[in-house]
């Protein structure tokens, strides 16, 4: 019994252990990608996409999107967040996208957004 030695040693349990997180990690970032290329295929249409509106916070943007799609227009929202780094805060504006031919409806839906605030 002395001389029995552990299946693993520590080191071996840290390599497992990174990479089984590498792993995840890498397929959390493979469906986030899936999830960009499927917002972005809802958009795509013979209609032209046009900016909406440009907000200063995502907070602000993802609520006037969801408030949009809920009402059956097809909407996204736009921002450069320097490749994650900055996490869910922007470098610059933040552009709400929309089909061309659902400007007019998505338009008054933002006046009785703007009407609650």
């Amino acid at each position: 019994m002395k001389n029995m030695k552990p299946a693993f040693s520590s080191t071996n349990l840290i390599l497992i252990i990174l990479t089984l997180s590498f792993i995840v990690l890498v397929a959390i970032t493979i469906i986030a990608a899936k999830e960009t290329l499927k917002q972005k295929r809802n958009l795509k249409s013979s209609s032209p996409i046009v900016c909406i509106k440009k907000f200063g916070m995502v907070q602000e943007a993802e609520i006037a999107k969801n408030l949009l799609i809920a009402n059956q227009v097809k909407a996204d929202i736009f921002y450069d967040n320097l490749g994650g780094y900055m996490g869910r805060s922007s470098s610059g504006s933040i552009e709400l996208k929309i089909k061309e031919e659902d400007k007019k409806a998505a338009l008054q839906l933002l006046k009785e957004l703007e009407r609650i605030d």
